[in-house]
């Protein structure tokens, strides 16, 4: 599995850039995973920040975007609703397909508002 991590700049006001993670091609994903790379350090059962699991056959992507609803996925705790990134926090992503599993570190950026 191929990673491509991107920070966008959008037009909301959230206290960090969307994070998107892309692969190098379609899969059927079977969990996704955020946690804090500093709490993973110390706990290797870290709480996640974001968890969804696949409730059946989820629909294959190459993008996922942090916090965004996937078809065919659920969080993996019921209620559980993706939690605000923090700025200049390293996280860690962990992905499963089937038996492809992958995981890369990330680091959030705060938004600047655009000056004019």
């Amino acid at each position: 599995m191929r990673w491509l991590l991107e920070i966008t700049r959008p037009g909301d006001q959230a206290a960090v850039y969307p994070v998107s993670f892309a692969f190098d091609k379609k899969y059927s994903l079977t969990s996704i995973k955020v946690v804090s790379a500093d709490e993973l350090k110390t706990n290797k059962y870290a709480n996640p920040v974001w968890y969804l699991i696949s409730d059946s056959n989820s629909v294959p992507k190459k993008a996922v975007i942090y916090g965004d609803k996937i078809q065919g996925m659920k969080p993996a705790i019921a209620g559980m609703r993706p939690e605000p990134l923090q700025p200049n926090v390293p996280y860690v992503v962990m992905i499963e397909a089937g038996k492809i599993k992958g995981q890369t570190n990330f680091l959030t950026k705060e938004m600047v508002a655009a000056t004019q």
